[in-house]
Parts: C-alpha cells; sequence; structure tokens
C-alpha cells in the first residue's frame, strides 16, 4: 500500500501559537497573524522542522504495532519516506492501517495546524482488486493512484527499459534547441553550450536507470546535428566524426564525452554506496533484498539493480572491471572482512588463494580477528604438500607486510589519486574503452602535407594548383573549397559596400562550409570551374 500525503501550501505558521521568555519568565500565548509566503526561503527549513515530528510520530505508531510497515527482513521495515514537501507513506494493505494513517495525520493537524489535503492526496494498493482500492479511497476521500506514478520525478513502475519511457527526455532536449538561435553562434559558442546544458540535461534520470541504446543514440544525434549548425530539415557536411569530438583531449577530440560513459559512471556509483558500505536507508534495503556480498547477487531478474549489475559484467568482458577499482585501506582493521573483501592487492583473498578459503571454518572473520592468531589456526585441517603449501607460504609473505593503525577502515577508488569516488573519472575511462584513441589533436578538416605558398593573383594560384601531385578526387574536394572561400568573401565585401544591412561576419565559415559540400556532392553530376 502506497498513500501519497498533500499537505496544504498556505500560512504554515499561520494556525500556531507561541510565547516570549522575557527574564526567563515565557509571556502568555499569541496567535500568529499571518504565515510565511510561498517562495519564502525560510518556508523549507520550517517545513522540514515540522515533517520531523510526522517523523516521529509513524516511527512510534510502528513501533507500537498501531500501523504496520513493509518488513524487508527481522531488523528493516519501510513506513514512510519524506523528502522535503513529499511524503510517501509505505505499509501492508489493511483496514486498521488505514485508519492509523489517517489518526496520525489528524493528530499531527491538531498539534501543529498544518492542513492535510485529503481530496488531493492519493492510494494505491499493489495486488489489491480495484473495487476494494475504490471503496478505501472513497471512505477516506482521496483519489487513486495509478500503478505507474510520479515520485521526485521519477516515474515509478514504468518499464524504462523502452525508448518510449523516454520520450519526454528526448523531447525536452530537442526544445532546448528551439531557444537558441544556432546560425547566430560560433563553433566555440555552440561546443560552450553543449557541454554545459546539453550534456546535463537528462542527468536526474540517467543516474536512476539505464538508457537504451536507441535513446541514447538519439541523443547523441540531436547533439551532433546541434554542434555542427544544422536543425531537423537541414543537412550539412559533418567535417569530423562525432566520436572523435566526444573523445577526452588528452586523445585528440574535445572533451564532450558521451552520454553512454556518462550515464555508466552515474549508475556505477550506486554499485560504489553498496561496496563502500555507506550505511544510508538504500544501502540496508539493497542488502535486505539481495544480500551483504554484491557477488552474491543474481542478475538474472528484471530489477533496475540487476541491470546496473548486467551491464558491469559486460563492461568488465570488455576490459573495464569496476570492482577491481574498489579496494579497502585497512586502518584497525576491526571493519574488515579477512576473505571477502579487497583490501590486498585487486581481488578478495578468497579469490587469489582458493585452497587457503576452502580449507577455512569462519569465512566471516575480521582480519584484526585473523591477525591476532596464526593464519592457519582456524583451519579445519593441517597444510597439505603441494599447490596448498605454495599458497600458504605466499599468503604469510604477504601478511608478514601488513601494519595495524589506530585510523578506521575506509574504501578507496583507485581511478582518482586521492582514492575517492568521482563519475567524472569512471566516465572518462569509459570514453576511453569505447571512443576512439588517437595522440594528436582533433583536425576540422584534413589538409594534404604540400606545399603552401602565397600568391599574388588568380593566375599565380591555378598554377600552383595545376603542379601540386596529390590524388583526384582530394584536389576537386580542395579546388572547390578555395573557389567557395572567394566566392563567399567577395560576396560578403558587395554585401558590406552596398546592402543597408551589415553582414554578419561569423555567417562566413557557415557559408563555405554549406556551399562547399554542395560543390562536393554536384561535382560529379556537371563541369563546374572557376574559369567557366
Amino acid at each position: 500500500m502506497f498513500f501519497k500525503v498533500d499537505f496544504g501550501k498556505a500560512g504554515l505558521c499561520s494556525f500556531a501559537k507561541a510565547s516570549v521568555l522575557v527574564n526567563g519568565t515565557p509571556s502568555s500565548k499569541f496567535q500568529f497573524q499571518c504565515g510565511l509566503k510561498q517562495g519564502d526561503p525560510l518556508a523549507p527549513l520550517l517545513f522540514i522542522l515540522v515533517m520531523e515530528s510526522l517523523h516521529l510520530s509513524f516511527s512510534r505508531v510502528v513501533e507500537a504495532g498501531i500501523f504496520k510497515g513493509v518488513r524487508l527482513n527481522s531488523s528493516l521495515s519501510l513506513s514512510h519516506l519524506f523528502y522535503a514537501y513529499d511524503a510517501l507513506i509505505i505499509g501492508e494493505w489493511s483496514s486498521d492501517n488505514l485508519q492509523g494513517i489517517i489518526n496520525v495525520l489528524k493528530c499531527f493537524f491538531l498539534a501543529l495546524g498544518l492542513q492535510i489535503n485529503f481530496h488531493k492526496s492519493q492510494l494505491l494498493g499493489v495486488g489489491v482488486a480495484r473495487p476494494e482500492i475504490e471503496f478505501a479511497a472513497s471512505s477516506i476521500g482521496c483519489s487513486i493512484m495509478e500503478n505507474q506514478f510520479r515520485y521526485l520525478g521519477v516515474m515509478v513502475g514504468g518499464n524504462m527499459s523502452r525508448c518510449k519511457a523516454w520520450s519526454d527526455i528526448v523531447s525536452k532536449l530537442s526544445s532546448y534547441l528551439s531557444m537558441w538561435k544556432t546560425k547566430t553562434l560560433s563553433i566555440g559558442g555552440r561546443l560552450t553550450l553543449l557541454k554545459s546544458v546539453l550534456c546535463v540535461s537528462p542527468l536526474y534520470c540517467m543516474s536512476i536507470f539505464k538508457a537504451p541504446k536507441g535513446v541514447l543514440k538519439e541523443m547523441e544525434s540531436i547533439r551532433n546535428k546541434f554542434f555542427i549548425g544544422a536543425d531537423n530539415l537541414d543537412k550539412k557536411i559533418t567535417w569530423v566524426a562525432w566520436d572523435k569530438v566526444l573523445a577526452s583531449k588528452k586523445n585528440g577530440g574535445l572533451g564532450v564525452s558521451s552520454y553512454f560513459a556518462l550515464n555508466m559512471a552515474l549508475l556505477f556509483k550506486w554499485i560504489w554506496h553498496f561496496v563502500s558500505q555507506d550505511d544510508s536507508l538504500w544501502f540496508h534495503v539493497m542488502q535486505a533484498l539481495y544480500g551483504p556480498h554484491i557477488d552474491s547477487h543474481s542478475v538474472p531478474y528484471s530489477s533496475n539493480w540487476c541491470s546496473i549489475l548486467k551491464k558491469m559484467q559486460m563492461l568488465k568482458a570488455k576490459g573495464f572491471d569496476f570492482l577491481s577499482l574498489c579496494n579497502k585501506r585497512v586502518g584497525d582493521e576491526n571493519n574488515t572482512s579477512f576473505w571477502l573483501d579487497t583490501w590486498r592487492g585487486d581481488s578478495a583473498l578468497r579469490d587469489s588463494f582458493p585452497r587457503m578459503f576452502t580449507l577455512e571454518m569462519e569465512k566471516n572473520y575480521m582480519v584484526a580477528t585473523k591477525m591476532a592468531a596464526p593464519v592457519d589456526a582456524s583451519f579445519r585441517r593441517s597444510v597439505s604438500e603441494g599447490i596448498e603449501l605454495v599458497q600458504f607460504n605466499k599468503l604469510r609473505a604477504i601478511l608478514e607486510l601488513v601494519s595495524l593503525s589506530h585510523s578506521h577502515d575506509r574504501w578507496i577508488c583507485n581511478a582518482s589519486s586521492d582514492g575517492s569516488f568521482r563519475v567524472k573519472d569512471i566516465r572518462n575511462l569509459n570514453d576511453d574503452l569505447i571512443l576512439p584513441l588517437k595522440s594528436m589533436p582533433t583536425k576540422w578538416m584534413k589538409w594534404w602535407d604540400i606545399d603552401w605558398q602565397s600568391w599574388s593573383s588568380f593566375h599565380t594560384w591555378d598554377d600552383w594548383f595545376s603542379s601540386i601531385k596529390i590524388a583526384p578526387n582530394n584536389k576537386k574536394i580542395l579546388e572547390g573549397v578555395f573557389y567557395v572561400a572567394w566566392w563567399s568573401i567577395w560576396v560578403f565585401r558587395n554585401r558590406l559596400l552596398f546592402d543597408d544591412k551589415t553582414p554578419v561576419r561569423s555567417m562566413i565559415f557557415d557559408d563555405i562550409v554549406s556551399l562547399s559540400y554542395l560543390w562536393c556532392k554536384n561535382r560529379c553530376k556537371c563541369a563546374i570551374t572557376w574559369k567557366a
């Protein structure tokens, strides 16, 4: 059962009373005559203070057994989720639970004066017959929530693996372009807007869901058209491959980065939260659903978490192993598992020494406990000759180099120099995996290695151009670019002298690009020369 609460927006403090301490003695209570206006910067802070009391109320009724939340295991149950103005109450479907919600909200209103809009609140029953939900909603006076509902800007219950579910995000990305005058911006201006706006517009949804390949391809196409200065109706020549533009600057690109790498880096942040055990509510929920160790999580299930793990395994097969970058830096070693955590080298000791792990009887020992006694003290039998003895000697040699400290254990990410997890670092590693690597900087157009000279007239240029030895097709393209460039500069000069309106200088480059494309495209159909 889900119950989404709608609070009254008018006058947060208009129903409250207060008193003032005068020389340590409280004065008589007086009532506030006006509340805070909508948009007041103090309103969210006061609202959080008020919601804290509602959080304590629900926690107490759960402990008292008046309201039953959704129990995930013996120590964890979910009863409510509060974030700013959004309040979502979660529990088992029963008439007692519904009545408990109404009683708590009414007591909350009487105590603090914050109005509850029951007619705007919504009720959803999971696996409950529709008539039963309609009867409960009519008795409360609320509306019925659909199976797919929006919470904190994210569609809950939708199949985000389908391209149709991302249509709103793609259309919003396209709508941003309509406000920008693409043809009046230089290529540097378009690059700046590309990095600052178009790269971060779908950031929120991509940090939660894995985007389908079709959606990523469509969004990359929108960025590519904007970068070359084309709209949906125009077709312009692309002088540089788009994957080269996406590549990092050290690899000869412009550092725009691909949406695929950004999506993977944002999703891997959840894996980092789970591996580093950040003690958040999300971590405890995932631990209760899938187990304490990420290696034992099954990926065949259809869930968002399983899709993230499946993508991580696919990238591992291609050469990017994210879990190998997550290591534990031991301090006092009281919170590090000796066999299961990666705290020495690039893998856990159970993977590096499988024979020793088989002999171990206490597989969940912490490092500090294991180091307090000989390493074979908890083995079920003595070490045999051969491979077991070789692994045992290597393990003892590694443990001799370990020294305890007074600091706490902490997880580090080897993708950064300081051990912190950053989306930027993981994104760059993914880009290096899928994008081309080049040591030379990217050029907008490939110019041939020829001996350039200065010309005083067209005849001088014509003689020089006839003497150079390059491929015939390349020579035709270069010839067309020269002709178009001279013609565009000449037309600009005439407009500057004779037109009433001053022409835009930045348009010369776009005119040269578009007309050169037409020249190269139609060259084979008709013989066009400068002399003709």
